[in-house]
């Protein structure tokens, strides 16, 4: 008598799993890794946090941002280069340059995407690294998108 019912959701368990991944291509084209605007969508109440000593006083200019965030492309990250730029040991500590000193808060990624990001600001204000739980991007601006840096 409950043998059919059994069968019906032995097989039911195939259908989710084909529909879970028959999912997959259509998240990479709704939500693209390589895009900035999935992992920064709303930034109105953007504003730019200072994270090193060495971090002059800034603010992040607004209109410059949003304009920037549709031309900026991803870029290779050179870990191995920020690194030796950052620790060179020739350098005594107090001279040494931080290459991300300044932080963005209060931005949102694109809705349903659930991505959490922190978004770390080049020292120049024209690049961006954000890191997500499972990977970091660099995006790079032409324009520096900071006031008052030189």
């Amino acid at each position: 008598m409950y043998r059919r019912f059994a069968w019906l959701g032995f097989f039911a368990n195939f259908i989710f799993l084909a529909a879970s991944l028959a999912t997959i291509p259509f998240d990479q084209a709704i939500y693209p890794d390589k895009k900035l605007s999935t992992y920064i969508a709303k930034t109105d109440l953007a504003r730019l946090f200072p994270l090193h000593t060495g971090a002059k006083e800034s603010t992040l200019d607004q209109e410059v941002f949003k304009q920037q965030l549709s031309k900026m492309n991803t870029k290779p990250i050179d870990s191995q280069g920020w690194y030796n730029e950052i620790v060179n040991i020739d350098l005594p500590q107090q001279e040494r340059k931080e290459k991300f000193p300044y932080q963005i808060v209060g931005t949102e990624p694109k809705w349903g995407s659930g991505l959490h990001t922190t978004i770390f600001v080049e020292k120049d204000g024209k690049g961006l690294l954000l890191t997500t739980q499972k990977k970091q991007y660099y995006f790079r601006s032409d324009v520096s998108f900071v006031e008052g840096l030189e």
